[in-house]
């Protein structure tokens, strides 16, 4: 009687099982699949822990990129106004110069 596993024996086995069960094989990994997934969905949404350096890391990122520009907003506001002014003026209808009105 040899020792050991006799790796042809457990491929064949092996192979034979999934061939029968084949419904139930597909089953289990999708099963442990969507347990997987719901697992990190959990952790990444309801489970998230971080450092208080992170956290400062974070704010001071944020803090960075929000820099107020008045003078750029003013500049804006000031294009807004002058539009709007030239969409109020009222508009004069040149003369027709084909004739068409009678």
């Amino acid at each position: 009687m040899p020792s050991g596993i006799d790796s042809k024996n457990v491929f064949k086995k092996t192979s034979g099982f999934v061939n029968r069960h084949e419904s139930l094989v597909v089953f289990s990994v999708f099963l442990v699949l969507v347990a997987y997934v719901g697992f990190l969905w959990y952790r990444y949404a309801y489970d998230y822990q971080w450092s208080e350096t992170k956290k400062h890391e974070y704010i001071s990122s944020k803090n960075e990129l929000n820099n107020f520009n008045k003078t750029k907003f003013d500049k804006v506001l000031g294009d807004i106004i002058s539009r709007q002014e030239a969409y109020q003026k009222n508009i004069e209808v040149p003369k027709d110069i084909f004739r068409l009105k009678q």
